[in-house]
């Protein structure tokens, strides 16, 4: 967990119903990505502006890249040892976990609010609410694609169903959970929800969507 207030990266143990571990002075800690296979974690602490590599098992601090102001959501690149990093005034970083460094970056019309990877395919979408957008970015080709949020702004989370075609948008302004067709952009249905939406989890087995 990151826990953004307390400059730490907590570790809970579920089973047990209490903390197990704090791994403390990170600075306010905003994204947190496991890597079980390669035996990682990484976390994007943005008053510090890096991205800190640390061993899974340990919680042994490998390497710091740094030069990320503002980092924020991370996600992992599905089928390679990629990580990306939204941050700054607006960029999308690839981070190579394997050689510890900055492999490249994808620079975006504001700061990159919540964005997802695409199981199957090589496309990433990117809320970028100061733009009023959702950017489409295809990994493989580096080709993109602009999606305008024009009815419901301030589109701050994000979550993806790709079985189902579907990308989930929570907006503020109004409070709505847009449903956009994936590989179109079109807003197929929306929702009431309640205001500031921060974060957004879509549950594959009960086919349901957490606000």
């Amino acid at each position: 967990i990151a826990a953004l207030s307390n400059n730490s990266l907590e570790v809970v143990d579920l089973a047990n119903g209490k903390r197990a571990q704090s791994v403390r002075d990170l600075r306010k800690p905003q994204g947190v990505l496991c890597l079980p296979d390669l035996d990682r974690l990484c976390v994007a602490c943005g008053e510090e502006g890096t991205c800190r590599i640390f061993e899974l098992s340990t919680l042994k601090l490998l390497k710091t890249i740094g030069s990320l102001p503002d980092a924020d959501n991370i996600r992992r690149d599905k089928g390679s040892s990629l990580v990306l990093v939204g941050y700054g005034d607006g960029a999308l970083a690839a981070i190579d976990v394997s050689k510890e460094e900055k492999a490249s970056e994808t620079k975006l019309e504001g700061h990159p609010e919540s964005f997802q990877v695409e199981s199957l395919f090589s496309r990433v979408f990117v809320n970028v609410p100061d733009a009023k957008q959702i950017r489409v970015i295809d990994r493989k080709s580096t080709r993109s694609a602009t999606w305008p949020m024009e009815k419901f702004q301030a589109n701050f989370p994000m979550a993806l169903n790709d079985a189902s075609n579907c990308l989930f948008v929570g907006c503020r302004k109004p409070p709505r959970l847009a449903v956009l067709d994936k590989d179109s952009g079109k807003i197929i249905a929306d929702l009431a929800i309640s205001g500031d939406t921060d974060d957004l989890f879509f549950d594959v087995s009960r086919k349901r969507v957490y606000v």
